[in-house]
């Protein structure tokens, strides 16, 4: 006893694709709708600067409490991930 799909008739399969078509169509004009209404806003990205070796920082004399927060955090990882 074999069990099988059965396989979709040529009407089921043209409304699939056709649903899939316009879902996908939606979907796009969606984006495209949001991404030109960002634009007209005159919002740009942000960029980030990527810091380099030697590239200097002001953390407002919180040196000490930012490391001991890195390593407690990486010590909570590394205990619950495994390394």
């Amino acid at each position: 006893m074999s069990l099988q799909t059965p396989q979709p008739t040529e009407e089921q399969y043209a409304t699939q694709t056709s649903r899939r078509s316009l879902l996908a169509l939606g979907w796009t004009g969606a984006g495209v709708a949001l991404g030109t209404w960002v634009w007209c806003r005159g919002e740009r990205p942000r960029t980030v600067r990527i810091l380099r070796r030697g590239d200097r920082t002001d953390i407002d004399g919180k040196g000490r409490e930012i490391i001991e927060r890195t390593y407690r955090l990486g010590y909570d990882y590394e205990a619950r991930h495994g390394g």
